[in-house]
Protein backbone atom coordinates (compact mmCIF):
# COMPACT_ATOMS: atom_id res chain seq x y z
CA UNK A 1 0.00 0.00 0.00
CA UNK A 2 1.33 3.42 -0.95
CA UNK A 3 1.64 6.48 1.26
CA UNK A 4 -1.40 8.12 -0.31
CA UNK A 5 -3.60 5.09 0.46
CA UNK A 6 -2.26 4.84 4.00
CA UNK A 7 -3.09 8.50 4.59
CA UNK A 8 -6.59 8.01 3.18
CA UNK A 9 -7.16 5.15 5.62
CA UNK A 10 -5.85 7.27 8.49
CA UNK A 11 -8.20 10.09 7.45
CA UNK A 12 -11.14 7.65 7.43
CA UNK A 13 -10.22 6.39 10.91
CA UNK A 14 -9.85 9.99 12.16
CA UNK A 15 -13.33 10.75 10.84
CA UNK A 16 -14.74 7.76 12.74
CA UNK A 17 -12.86 8.82 15.87
CA UNK A 18 -14.32 12.32 15.58
CA UNK A 19 -17.85 10.89 15.53
CA UNK A 20 -17.08 8.60 18.47
CA UNK A 21 -15.54 11.50 20.37
CA UNK A 22 -18.67 13.60 19.93
CA UNK A 23 -20.82 10.71 21.12
CA UNK A 24 -18.55 10.20 24.14
CA UNK A 25 -18.75 13.89 25.04
CA UNK A 26 -22.56 13.79 24.85
CA UNK A 27 -22.49 10.87 27.26
CA UNK A 28 -20.07 12.83 29.44
CA UNK A 29 -22.61 15.67 29.51
CA UNK A 30 -25.24 13.20 30.67
CA UNK A 31 -22.87 11.92 33.36
CA UNK A 32 -22.38 15.41 34.81
CA UNK A 33 -26.13 16.02 34.83
CA UNK A 34 -26.52 12.87 36.92
CA UNK A 35 -23.59 13.81 39.18
CA UNK A 36 -25.06 17.27 39.77
CA UNK A 37 -28.19 15.65 41.17
CA UNK A 38 -26.30 13.23 43.41
CA UNK A 39 -23.44 15.66 44.26
CA UNK A 40 -20.98 12.95 43.15
CA UNK A 41 -17.36 13.87 42.37
CA UNK A 42 -16.31 14.37 38.76
CA UNK A 43 -12.96 12.69 39.32
CA UNK A 44 -13.18 9.09 40.50
CA UNK A 45 -9.65 7.63 40.37
CA UNK A 46 -10.86 4.05 40.86
CA UNK A 47 -13.14 4.30 37.82
CA UNK A 48 -10.34 5.74 35.71
CA UNK A 49 -7.98 2.95 36.79
CA UNK A 50 -10.64 0.42 35.80
CA UNK A 51 -10.95 2.05 32.35
CA UNK A 52 -7.17 2.02 31.87
CA UNK A 53 -6.96 -1.66 32.79
CA UNK A 54 -9.81 -2.56 30.44
CA UNK A 55 -8.51 -0.50 27.53
CA UNK A 56 -5.02 -1.99 27.75
CA UNK A 57 -6.24 -5.58 27.96
CA UNK A 58 -5.34 -7.63 24.86
CA UNK A 59 -3.25 -4.79 23.38
CA UNK A 60 0.21 -5.52 21.98
CA UNK A 61 2.80 -4.91 24.72
CA UNK A 62 4.57 -2.16 22.78
CA UNK A 63 1.26 -0.23 22.52
CA UNK A 64 0.12 -0.46 26.16
CA UNK A 65 1.71 2.81 27.34
CA UNK A 66 0.37 4.60 24.24
CA UNK A 67 -3.20 3.32 24.65
CA UNK A 68 -3.15 4.27 28.33
CA UNK A 69 -1.91 7.78 27.47
CA UNK A 70 -4.63 8.07 24.80
CA UNK A 71 -7.39 7.11 27.23
CA UNK A 72 -5.95 9.26 30.04
CA UNK A 73 -6.14 12.26 27.70
CA UNK A 74 -9.70 11.43 26.64
CA UNK A 75 -10.75 11.14 30.30
CA UNK A 76 -8.95 14.39 31.12
CA UNK A 77 -10.85 16.17 28.32
CA UNK A 78 -14.09 14.61 29.52
CA UNK A 79 -13.52 15.76 33.10
CA UNK A 80 -12.63 19.26 31.95
CA UNK A 81 -15.86 19.34 29.93
CA UNK A 82 -17.80 18.22 33.00
CA UNK A 83 -16.14 20.87 35.18
CA UNK A 84 -17.25 23.51 32.65
CA UNK A 85 -20.82 22.61 33.62
CA UNK A 86 -20.03 23.34 37.29
CA UNK A 87 -18.10 26.62 37.00
CA UNK A 88 -20.96 28.88 38.09
CA UNK A 89 -21.45 26.87 41.28
CA UNK A 90 -17.92 27.41 42.62
CA UNK A 91 -17.36 30.51 44.76
CA UNK A 92 -13.55 30.05 44.89
CA UNK A 93 -13.34 30.87 41.17
CA UNK A 94 -14.56 34.42 41.90
CA UNK A 95 -10.92 35.16 42.84
CA UNK A 96 -9.87 34.68 39.20
CA UNK A 97 -9.45 37.77 37.01
CA UNK A 98 -12.69 38.62 35.19
CA UNK A 99 -10.94 39.23 31.85
CA UNK A 100 -7.32 39.09 30.68
CA UNK A 101 -4.90 38.75 33.53
CA UNK A 102 -2.57 36.50 35.44
CA UNK A 103 -2.85 34.58 38.66
CA UNK A 104 -0.86 32.08 40.70
CA UNK A 105 -2.37 28.72 41.56
CA UNK A 106 -0.84 26.77 44.46
CA UNK A 107 -1.70 23.15 45.14
CA UNK A 108 -0.36 19.77 46.20
CA UNK A 109 -0.49 16.51 44.26
CA UNK A 110 0.38 13.02 45.52
CA UNK A 111 3.91 12.15 44.41
CA UNK A 112 3.88 10.00 41.28
CA UNK A 113 0.13 10.42 40.66
CA UNK A 114 0.45 12.19 37.32
CA UNK A 115 -1.94 14.90 38.55
CA UNK A 116 0.60 17.71 38.09
CA UNK A 117 0.99 16.79 34.41
CA UNK A 118 -2.81 16.57 33.99
CA UNK A 119 -3.30 19.98 35.58
CA UNK A 120 -0.64 21.61 33.43
CA UNK A 121 -2.09 19.94 30.33
CA UNK A 122 -5.64 21.14 31.07
CA UNK A 123 -4.45 24.69 31.78
CA UNK A 124 -2.49 24.93 28.53
CA UNK A 125 -5.26 23.20 26.52
CA UNK A 126 -7.52 26.03 27.75
CA UNK A 127 -5.18 28.55 26.12
CA UNK A 128 -3.80 29.76 29.41
CA UNK A 129 -0.08 30.49 29.31
CA UNK A 130 2.19 29.25 32.08
CA UNK A 131 4.59 32.03 33.00
CA UNK A 132 6.26 30.41 35.97
CA UNK A 133 6.18 26.82 37.20
CA UNK A 134 7.53 25.58 40.49
CA UNK A 135 7.16 21.99 41.64
CA UNK A 136 9.00 20.64 44.64
CA UNK A 137 8.72 17.45 46.61
CA UNK A 138 7.44 17.78 50.17
CA UNK A 139 7.18 14.36 51.78
CA UNK A 140 4.80 12.18 49.78
CA UNK A 141 3.41 15.16 47.87
CA UNK A 142 4.51 17.49 45.14
CA UNK A 143 3.88 21.13 46.07
CA UNK A 144 3.15 23.11 42.92
CA UNK A 145 2.81 26.77 42.04
CA UNK A 146 1.91 27.84 38.54
CA UNK A 147 1.58 31.46 37.44
CA UNK A 148 -0.72 31.51 34.44
CA UNK A 149 -2.06 34.26 32.23
CA UNK A 150 -4.83 34.50 29.71
CA UNK A 151 -8.46 35.38 29.24
CA UNK A 152 -10.26 34.18 32.35
CA UNK A 153 -13.65 35.26 31.03
CA UNK A 154 -13.59 32.20 28.75
CA UNK A 155 -15.49 29.20 30.12
CA UNK A 156 -12.65 26.77 29.34
CA UNK A 157 -10.22 28.82 31.47
CA UNK A 158 -12.58 28.73 34.43
CA UNK A 159 -13.18 25.02 33.89
CA UNK A 160 -9.41 24.43 33.86
CA UNK A 161 -9.03 26.27 37.17
CA UNK A 162 -11.90 24.23 38.63
CA UNK A 163 -10.26 21.04 37.35
CA UNK A 164 -7.08 21.94 39.27
CA UNK A 165 -9.08 22.97 42.35
CA UNK A 166 -11.09 19.75 42.51
CA UNK A 167 -8.35 17.29 41.61
CA UNK A 168 -5.58 18.52 43.89
CA UNK A 169 -5.15 19.25 47.59
CA UNK A 170 -4.56 22.54 49.41
CA UNK A 171 -5.59 24.59 46.36
CA UNK A 172 -5.22 28.35 46.59
CA UNK A 173 -5.60 31.21 44.14
CA UNK A 174 -3.01 33.91 44.90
Amino acid sequence: MGLKQIREEIDAIDSQMKELFQTRMELSRQVIESKKQTKAAVYVPEREQEVLETCSDKVAEELVSGIKAFFRKIMEISRSYQYAQLVEEDAELKKLPQKEGSVSLSFDCPQGSGQFASCLSVLTDSELTPEEILAERQGDACHCRIRISGDFSVESAKAAALFVRKETEHFRIN
